[in-house]
């Protein structure tokens, strides 16, 4: 796919004496644009005004994409205030296709349909990705009690609970399917023969989440304190299911103060709004979760092809409904290497999606990415 970056410059008059439009937050996407461009035909010259109709038509799609008005004022020589502002229309224009072109009268028009990455302010899309729950093995130090150990059980529970509720994603809990091991062992194999007799799959297009807790003591006394912290530590592995590489390592740490006293007495001095739980652990690891998954665009794989039409792995359950589009990118010599897909019917965990163009040019097992 050939890959377009224009950038424009129109000179225009500003009122006031600094004048700027700026985006917001960048979050990425891909988004399909819509645009057209006339162009007036002289001498019967075609080729020429279907040329101008067409850098219109481009111009008018990185418009759509982002925009920036720059202005400034400086005092001349004789004393007078002159404004200078551009209007600067940046897009990166991933390829485009020539939708209709057409002469009308005097003009000639050609409309376009085109692939931008985008920057968008907020999330236009609350589709939700699965994230896979493999084991997350809590690990605690010898010597502390079985009142603490229940506590990092219980709140790594209460974590996932949060996790299975939130709106950001769709959350299976895969750790039945996992062999048993002993706490302190690496993250166990996947019992495959009994994934098989259960039809277990992991979503191709998902995430899978696993790690450990390790719970231990802090001992930080000094001359006048008796200080002891309970200090839990969680290591969790991001994993993207499609390309089985490591997204993100998520490590976050917090302590619980047991007693902080001065010597030979028992008045505590310890800190009014310390922790006394692992809330806000596992609260810091949403919020990575949030940051990295929660606004990226919903991904899907075409797990069979029909003629014209493709089957997603992914359906009303991630939020997915007739009318989405999803996009296809491959590899190809031509310039126009993608593939546009409607969803015509969504089931809970799979949708049927249409072509929209005459050659598929994909298969089975490709990637499919949701447009915004």
């Amino acid at each position: 796919m050939s890959s377009l970056r224009p950038t424009f410059l129109l000179l225009a008059s500003c009122l006031g004496l600094l004048c700027s439009v700026a985006s917001g937050p960048a979050l990425s996407g891909t988004k399909l644009i819509r645009a057209e461009g006339r162009a007036s035909i002289a001498g019967n010259n075609i080729d020429t005004a279907r040329k101008a109709a067409l850098a219109e038509a481009l111009y008018d799609a990185a418009g759509q994409v982002r925009m920036v008005v720059r202005g400034a004022s400086y005092l001349s020589s004789a004393g007078t205030i002159k404004e200078d502002t551009g209007i600067a229309v940046e897009g990166l224009l991933k390829g485009y296709q020539v939708v209709d072109e057409r002469r009308e009268g005097s003009r000639y028009l050609v409309s376009i349909e085109a692939l931008a990455d985008t920057d968008d302010s907020e999330c236009t899309s609350r589709k939700r990705a699965d994230i896979a729950i493999a084991p997350i093995s809590v690990q605690v130090a010898h010597g502390l009690s079985g009142v603490d150990e229940r506590m990092a059980y219980e709140s790594l529970e209460r974590f996932l609970g949060d996790l299975k509720a939130s709106d950001s994603w769709r959350v299976t809990d895969d750790r039945n399917i996992y062999g048993k091991t002993s706490a302190g062992a690496g993250a166990p194999k996947v019992d495959r023969y009994t994934a098989l007799l259960k039809g277990y799959t992991t979503s191709a297009a998902g995430f899978t989440l696993s790690g450990r807790l390790v719970v231990e003591r802090d001992r930080a006394d000094n001359l006048a304190l008796n200080k002891t912290d309970l200090v839990a530590t969680a290591t969790l592995q991001l994993i993207d299911n499609y390309t089985g590489g490591t997204v993100e390592t998520i490590r976050e740490k917090s302590k619980i103060q047991i007693a902080n006293r001065l010597w030979g007495t028992e008045i505590d001095i310890s800190e009014e709004d310390a922790p006394t739980n692992l809330a806000p652990l596992w609260s810091a690891i949403e919020a990575r979760l949030e940051d990295r998954l929660g606004c990226q665009p919903l991904r899907a794989v075409i797990t069979s092809i029909s003629a014209d039409r493709a089957t997603l792995s992914v359906g009303s359950e991630q939020g997915v409904k007739a009318g989405d589009y999803f996009l296809v990118e491959f590899m190809a010599n031509s310039q126009n290497a993608w593939q546009l897909m409607r969803v015509e019917q969504a089931s809970p965990t799979a949708s049927s999606a249409r072509f929209m163009k005459a050659t598929t040019g994909i298969r089975v097992n490709a990637l499919a990415t949701l447009l915004q």
